[in-house]
């Protein structure tokens, strides 16, 4: 399998900046065959990575 995120940071203002969040999945080999089974599992991780990317954000 192959992932890749991206990040792009975007200045709104001189006070706000627009984070972008972008995951992709591209499995292989045999993975293909359970793809349909995985991808939701990792759905569902990208949605919570990218629920608590804000509050991370912030920390930085």
């Amino acid at each position: 399998m192959t992932a890749t995120d991206v990040m792009r940071l975007k200045a709104e203002s001189a006070v706000a900046t627009r984070l972008s969040y972008t995951a992709s999945l591209q499995f292989k080999g045999l993975a293909r065959l359970a793809e349909p089974f995985l991808r939701r599992e990792f759905e569902t991780l990208a949605d919570k990575v990218a629920d608590r990317l804000p509050t991370a954000a912030e920390a930085l």
